[in-house]
């Protein structure tokens, strides 16, 4: 009997224990489900993606609105030209948004000191309409990239016209292919070439080229955004059928 009894007493504690640990996975995946179901009413309800900010970003832009500054999000304003390739237009925003251009703000330069003085606990990246334009505009990323301006905003095509005459556009990366043609890389001080290499100052960097664009222009945002309902729709259903498993393996053991 004894003997009988203590086998009977393992399996109510195996069972037990399995039961513990099943309620336990069933209620992560609950938070699973919970959470994906709340990121997906996100993407449905967000009218435009916006590339991701710090909470200081975002601070210092509520800020800027209250004290009357204006000014305009770098991304929104442009479109890719129509004869760029989609692998050039991957690369491009890829580069633009390393240098921190991609999400900056450009602002009239009357604003730069009550911009450069706001308080503690703010951030952002600015170019300002006075910036330096380069020394060729024809080789700069105008020439690559549109003006997004369906309202006709004189300020805002004057404004987001001297922001991309600031930065050069260099066609090839050899000099020496043809000199005639290139931007001399010591007199401009900032540029970005067809291989997503960029100059920022005294920095130079490099891309992936795995990116995949997202921001620049109205119909590119638009399917990032459809593609990202998309994708968390599938993950979600995923989810519940996982939850759904789970349930049913618990309710067994409870039978």
């Amino acid at each position: 009997r004894e003997l009988v009894r203590g086998i009977k007493i393992k399996k109510e504690n195996q069972l037990n224990s399995s039961i513990t640990n099943l309620s336990h996975r069933l209620d992560l995946k609950d938070k699973e489900v919970k959470e994906k179901h709340e990121e997906l009413k996100e993407w449905i309800n967000k009218k435009d993606p916006e590339p991701e900010q710090s909470e200081a970003v975002k601070r210092n832009r509520k800020v800027l609105r209250e004290k009357g500054i204006h000014f305009y999000e770098f991304y929104k304003t442009i479109e890719f030209d129509q004869g760029l390739s989609k692998e050039e237009e991957n690369i491009l925003e890829e580069a633009l948004l390393s240098m921190g251009v991609l999400n900056s703000l450009i602002v009239d330069a009357k604003d730069r000191d009550k911009v450069l003085s706001l308080d503690k606990g703010l951030c952002d990246k600015y170019i300002f309409t006075d910036v330096e334009r380069v020394k060729d505009s024809s080789n700069s990323l105008s020439k690559i990239l549109e003006i997004s301006n369906e309202e006709n905003d004189i300020m805002l095509y004057y404004q987001v016209a001297q922001a991309l005459n600031s930065i050069a556009y260099k066609e090839r990366t050899n000099m020496q292919e043809d000199s005639s043609k290139m931007v001399d890389q010591k007199k401009d001080r900032s540029y970005i070439d067809k291989r997503g290499n960029y100059k920022l100052g005294a920095l130079t960097g490099t891309v992936t080229k795995e990116y995949e664009a997202k921001y620049i222009g109205v119909k590119t945002r638009q399917s990032y955004r459809q593609g990202k309902i998309k994708e968390l729709e599938t993950q979600l259903y995923v989810l519940k059928g996982e939850q759904e498993t789970l349930l049913g393996e618990l309710n067994e053991k409870k039978v």
